[in-house]
């Protein structure tokens, strides 16, 4: 790899960024390029929610590293400039949509899949979907994040003969700084008086993260635990006004609290203070299986974790599954609720354990690094 150069594109929820410090750590003379739509009133870009790695990583300051470079996307003129832009570099690793455009460069290319790009948009008849699918089909390999039997299926309707999982990135240490910003006071979280105060992070969606079955499995327990129970939800997402009337409608007005969309370090404060977290649930209706990072965030910390999990595609690519209260229906989330009130306190010492210890595993240097430098060694 000596001599090489090698470009990611795209920082999807800032994992990217530090796929490309580790490598730049061991020597590799890798560079990180960060897409955007608009510039502020300085024409300065602006970056999404999650991807400035300013965000990421407080050691920066204000200032990028001359390895972190933008691209703007969105216009004809950079458009038709991909090709003299990446053909530069000895490898592309391309996230998101990005394969769309960077399959026409000379340079070896490596394909991303992050989730709906992998399991819908290839399959979709639409010019952005079939560029897509060429992209992917032309990789030298294809590198995915989600584990989930749709993901794995995609990639074998795709005909992808060379895949390889490779996770988000994080660092228990690392949340426990950001967190450290966190604006919540200590006296909100002491208002609420109930014996389980439950968060709920993911962005409130039926159709993905089945965000309406949580609140059915709620309603049940209610009525068997009278405040015993408290949800905080964060308003934010596609179906947050059905949310909001389906509380209404179960008469779990009194028991749900929708927050306003959160700081980072605030959502990582309350994942942390709460009693237990919710990641998403799928049962056939509502919700599909993939693997959030809100949910890694909760192992991280040590939080007791309820959730659907996809194991049987965990065994199969990862050879465990993490740590979590499996459920994948309402009368499932409700009776590991009843549990997690029964035996709380072993619980949360088990969780608090076990869950920093699968993400140590496996989202850490030790484990992401080494498998990207094998990868590029074998595509360059």
């Amino acid at each position: 790899m000596k001599n090489k150069r090698i470009a990611f594109i795209g920082n999807l929820g800032g994992s990217t960024y530090w796929y490309v410090k580790m490598l730049r750590e061991a020597g590799v003379d890798a560079f990180l390029y960060i897409t955007f739509k608009k510039y502020d009133k300085h024409s300065k870009p602006i970056f999404i929610h999650n991807q400035d790695p300013r965000e990421q990583d407080q050691s920066l300051g204000n200032e990028l590293p001359p390895w972190v470079k933008t691209f703007h996307l969105h216009s004809i003129r950079s458009i038709l400039g991909v090709r003299k832009e990446f053909n530069q570099y000895d490898l592309n690793i391309a996230f998101k949509t990005m394969p769309v455009f960077l399959q026409f460069c000379k340079t070896p290319l490596i394909s991303f899949g992050t989730g709906t790009n992998l399991r819908e948009e290839v399959f979709r008849k639409s010019i952005r979907g079939i560029l897509l699918k060429r992209g992917f089909q032309k990789s030298k390999i294809v590198l995915f994040d989600n584990v989930d039997t749709a993901t794995l299926n995609a990639l074998k309707r795709l005909g992808i003969k060379r895949a390889e999982w490779i996770p988000d990135y994080l660092s228990k240490a690392g949340l426990l700084e950001k967190l450290k910003a966190h604006t919540i006071k200590k006296d909100f979280l002491e208002q609420f008086r109930e014996e389980m105060l439950c968060f709920m992070p993911s962005r409130l969606n039926f159709s993905q993260k089945g965000s309406d079955i949580l609140l059915r499995a709620l309603a049940d327990f209610d009525k068997q635990y009278p405040g015993k129970i408290r949800l905080l939800a964060v308003e934010f997402g596609k179906d947050v006004d059905k949310f909001k009337q389906m509380v209404k409608d179960l008469g779990l007005t009194k028991i749900v609290t929708m927050l306003p969309l959160l700081d980072y370090a605030d959502l990582l404060y309350l994942t942390q203070q709460a009693s237990l977290v919710f990641g998403y649930f799928c049962n056939g209706k509502s919700g599909i299986h993939h693997f959030p990072l809100c949910l890694q965030e909760g192992l991280a910390l040590g939080s007791i974790v309820i959730s659907s999990i996809d194991t049987t595609a965990f065994q199969k690519v990862v050879g465990e599954a993490p740590f979590v209260l499996e459920a994948f229906s309402y009368k499932d989330i409700k009776n590991q609720l009843e549990y997690a009130l029964k035996n709380y306190s072993t619980l949360k010492a088990k969780h608090s354990k076990q869950g920093p210890l699968w993400l140590d595993k496996y989202a850490s240097v030790e484990y992401i690094r080494p498998k990207l430098v094998k990868i590029i060694n074998k595509c360059i």
